[in-house]
C-alpha cells in the first residue's frame, strides 16, 4: 500500500521544482541525442489525434516511420491524420478507433493492429484524461475512469501487442506518466478509490493513474530484462496542452497559480513531445529500461516510492481486472 497525504505546500513545491527545471530546459534547449533510424518501422501511438500524441505522430511521420494512430474520436482522428499527411508528406499513416476506458474496445483495436502488423517496433502509450471533478467517476466495468483510461487500458493494450513487439530487432515501449505521481493516494486494495479521497485539487485519481504507469513500466522492464525490448516512462513536464488548460480552468487560488506557472514556464507541445521522442528514439539508453525520465535524464527522486513489491502486486491485480491470464 502507498498512501501519501499531500498538503498544499507539497503541491506547490512540486510545481516550483518542475517549473525551475523547465526554465533551465528552455535555456539549454532539448537534450542532445543520437537517434535510431525509424524509416519504415512501425510505430503505434495512443491518443494521437491531439496534443503530445499528435505532435509525436507528426515527428515520427517526418522521420519516415509507419505510424498507427489510435484515438477515441474518429472524426478528430481523421482531421489529425490528414493534417499530419499534409505537413510530413507521408501517407504511411493509419487510424484505428480505441476507447481505452472500455476493455472490449482495447481488445478489438489490439486485434486489428496485431493482425495487420506482424512486427511492431515502437509502442507509445500516450493517451490520457484529466477530469477536474470532486466526485469519483467509474467506467461501466466498475473501474475508476482515470485508472482505466490512463493505465489499465494501456496495460491490456501492451500485453496484447507484446508478441508483435518482441519480433522487432529492438522494440521499445514508452509510457507517458507525470511528476504528479508523487501526489498519489494509491492503494492496491482500493484501485477504484471506493474509500479514498480525491486529494488536493481533486488530483488523486489522475496522480494514481500516473503512479500506476510508472509501476507498470518498472515491472515490465524486469520481465523484459535480457530480451530485445526495452521500456521507459517519462514526465513530459508542464505542457500547455488542451488537457492542462481544461483541467486548471476553474477559479481558485491553486488553479490560478498553476495557470500562472504554465504561462511563464509552460513548455510548448513540441518541447513536451521531445521527451517522448527521447525515450522512443535515443540510442544508448537500453541499460535504463524500466526507469522514469524527465527532460532527457533518469528521474531518480521517485525510485523510493516505486518499489519492486508494489509493482509486482499491481501487475497481478491488473491481470485479474483485464482477464488476460
Amino acid at each position: 500500500m502507498f498512501n501519501l497525504h499531500v498538503s498544499i505546500f507539497q503541491f506547490l513545491v512540486l510545481f516550483c521544482q518542475v517549473g525551475l527545471q523547465q526554465i533551465v530546459r528552455k535555456i539549454r534547449g532539448p537534450p542532445a541525442r543520437t537517434e535510431e533510424d525509424v524509416r519504415d518501422k512501425v510505430v503505434v501511438i495512443t491518443g494521437a489525434n491531439s496534443g503530445l500524441g499528435k505532435c509525436t505522430a507528426l515527428e515520427m511521420s517526418k522521420r519516415g516511420a509507419v505510424v498507427v494512430m489510435t484515438c477515441r474520436n474518429l472524426t478528430k482522428g481523421i482531421e489529425a491524420r490528414n493534417e499530419i499527411r499534409k505537413i510530413s508528406g507521408s501517407h504511411k499513416i493509419e487510424l484505428v478507433e480505441m476507447d481505452l476506458s472500455d476493455m472490449h474496445s482495447v481488445r478489438k483495436c489490439a486485434s486489428q493492429i496485431s493482425s495487420k502488423y506482424r512486427i511492431i517496433d515502437i509502442l507509445i502509450n500516450n493517451a490520457g484524461i484529466a477530469i477536474h471533478s470532486p466526485t469519483r467517476q467509474l467506467t461501466p466495468e466498475g473501474n475508476e475512469l482515470h485508472f482505466a483510461t490512463n493505465y489499465l487500458g494501456h496495460f491490456m493494450f501492451t500485453n496484447l501487442l507484446l508478441d508483435n513487439i518482441k519480433k522487432s530487432k529492438a522494440g521499445r515501449i514508452v509510457n507517458v506518466s507525470s511528476s504528479a505521481l508523487v501526489l498519489a493516494n494509491f492503494s492496491i486494495n482500493d484501485l477504484s478509490m471506493d474509500h479514498r479521497g480525491m486529494g488536493i485539487g481533486n488530483l488523486a485519481p489522475y496522480s494514481n493513474s500516473k503512479f500506476a504507469n510508472a509501476l507498470f513500466t518498472k515491472e515490465l522492464g524486469e520481465r523484459l530484462a535480457g530480451s530485445n525490448v526495452t521500456t521507459f516512462t517519462l514526465c513530459p513536464g508542464l505542457v500547455n496542452t488542451y488537457l492542462s488548460q481544461a483541467y486548471y480552468s476553474d477559479d481558485g487560488l491553486q488553479n490560478r497559480l498553476v495557470q500562472g506557472v504554465l504561462s511563464l514556464v509552460g513548455l510548448s507541445v513540441e518541447d513536451g513531445a521531445d521527451g517522448i521522442l527521447y525515450c522512443a528514439l535515443a540510442k544508448g539508453i537500453s541499460h535504463t529500461s524500466g526507469q522514469m525520465y524527465r527532460f532527457g535524464r533518469v528521474l531518480t527522486s521517485v525510485s523510493f516510492i516505486l518499489t519492486d513489491s508494489l509493482a509486482k502486486e499491481l501487475w497481478k491485480e491488473s491481470e485479474k481486472l483485464v482477464r488476460i491470464k
